[in-house]
């Protein structure tokens, strides 16, 4: 059936802004107008130079003059621009894959700028041990939701995480399902080559503030993200006005608070709360992407963060309006009243030896799309800052894969085959 929900994410990611322009291409080698007694033909491109987010490509033509028989090459070339497009790998730099692989005991995404390892189940110590392309290292676990009352600095929890193992959704996305133990709810992961993303995804069952004993309507929803042992950012506030909104029949305006933080190459930006109508996750070959807020977009309600120093850990507080998030239930409960859409299920893999291997399967799922679905996303996200052309060396690949695999801390006997 169609699948309702609200999600709610943190994400970590590498989007690099090259001197060449924003994701330009240019291509084809353009028609010259040549005489008719002139041939061109196209030779094998090359390409000349790479950088951690662009590369140059040679693009030679051989032109042939038919009257004379005489033979010269023209010489073209464009540069193409993509975020995370290259990583650094053994002293060169590689082409980048939005991938998440199984690899023995973990879901690993190896072939990008960030490195990211994800542990089986959500009650591993480290759910998520992310190395930045500067080589800082991030490991985090959702904590649980929460209801905060600005007024009173009251503050109730209303979920936690239980029990989930990871499934792994080709080609870039793990999601843990029915991850929380009053609301259900997904956690869901996507992995690019500009970073990495947390979703958490909400069927839309939330208590009632009132229940609970809240008495003014100025209630956010909290999400909590808990960062062990976590490096010291560069945190900067800012404020953001919003646009007034229905609280009891009378509109005010409010202010949104917003911490932009910063671990050297890779920042949190603003985050948001969008319904989408397409599915959330990867389809096949065609991997899943991730987004920056738009401030002017009144179908978004931004969602503002804030990092909490607690000792040698930190928390991220992520918090959204909601009486913003109502109204966009209200859109998710008459979607629900429409016919139900049937669910499109890929079979379970195999339970038995990997094949050639003799081994038993990983204790991971592998499925490759999610059922049709209205999605809320929340979003915060960090992102690399601008490099220049000449490339940087950052820590080698086999260097940063090894220690982030001996981070990996779950136990194998409470995991199910499946």
């Amino acid at each position: 059936m169609r699948r309702k929900t609200l999600l709610l994410c943190a994400i970590l990611t590498a989007i690099c802004v090259s001197h060449f322009g924003a994701n330009a291409t240019a291509g084809a080698v353009p028609a010259l107008g040549l005489p008719d007694n002139l041939q061109r033909t196209p030779l094998p491109v090359q390409i000349t130079e790479r950088g951690a987010c662009f590369k140059v490509v040679q693009a030679p033509v051989e032109v042939k003059d038919l009257l004379t028989g005489t033979v010269s090459i023209e010489n073209h070339a464009f540069t193409v621009v993509e975020d995370g497009m290259h990583y650094w790998d053994n002293g060169q730099w590689v082409e980048s894959k939005d991938l998440v692989e199984i690899k023995g005991d973990a879901a690993v995404a190896l072939q990008g700028p960030g490195k990211v390892v994800f542990s089986a189940s959500t009650l591993a110590p480290v759910v998520i041990d992310y190395l930045t392309p500067e080589g800082q290292r991030l490991q985090s676990r959702v904590s649980g939701l929460y209801y905060f009352e600005e007024v009173t600095s009251r503050r109730v929890q209303i979920a936690g995480v239980r029990e989930s193992i990871g499934a792994v959704y080709p080609p870039n996305q793990v999601i843990y399902t029915n991850a929380f133990d009053s609301v259900g709810g997904d956690l869901v992961y996507t992995s690019t080559k500009a970073g990495m993303e947390q979703d958490i995804a909400l069927a839309g069952n939330l208590p009632d503030p009132v229940s609970l004993g809240f008495k003014s309507s100025d209630v956010k929803l909290e999400v909590w993200t808990t960062f062990l042992d976590a490096p010291v950012p560069k945190v900067i506030p800012k404020t953001i006005p919003r646009v007034a909104h229905s609280t009891g029949g009378q509109r005010r305006e409010t202010v949104l608070m917003d911490d932009t933080i910063h671990f050297g190459g890779a920042w949190m930006p603003l985050g948001r709360a969008y319904l989408s109508h397409a599915e959330l996750n990867a389809r096949g070959t065609e991997p899943a992407r991730i987004g920056l807020a738009d401030p002017t977009n009144p179908d978004e309600v931004l969602v503002g963060k804030k990092w909490v120093p607690a000792g040698k850990n930190a928390i991220l507080i992520e918090s959204v309006d909601l009486n913003e998030l109502n109204a966009k239930f209200k859109i998710l409960r008459q979607a629900a009243a429409r016919p139900a859409v049937q669910e499109r299920r890929a079979q379970p893999p195999p339970t038995g030896p990997e094949p050639g291997t003799g081994r038993q399967q990983s204790n991971w799922r592998k499925r490759p799309i999610l059922q049709e679905g209205l999605l809320w996303i929340i979003r915060s996200k960090p992102a690399q800052r601008a490099l220049s052309r000449s490339p940087r060396v950052p820590p080698t690949g086999s260097r940063a894969v090894s220690r982030w695999a001996a981070a990996t801390a779950w136990r194998r006997s409470s995991l199910a085959h499946v």
